[in-house]
């Protein structure tokens, strides 16, 4: 927050990031389902050692995304074993 030269408070806007990915869910047409999961709602994030380039599941959705991807959009990776 700061002020213009007219003395105005000016308000920055805060950008919420949601996070979009394609699912494994197919529909009888073959379009794979998408859905929108905003940062501050992710709960879990899991893989499987070895497909972590191409296989995420968030919050219990299988995705067809990078577990290694995801993490680095996150933020900073800390393994821990």
């Amino acid at each position: 927050m700061g002020q213009d030269n007219e003395g105005n408070v000016r308000v920055e806007a805060t950008v919420r990031r949601v996070f979009v990915f394609k699912t494994c869910e197919t529909n009888s047409r073959g379009f794979n389902k998408i859905v929108a999961i905003p940062e501050d709602k992710v709960e879990t994030i899991e893989s499987y050692y070895g497909s972590h380039n191409v296989y995420l599941k968030v919050n219990g959705i299988e995705t067809d995304s990078s577990f290694e991807r995801f993490v680095e959009l996150m933020g900073k990776r800390v393994d821990i074993a």
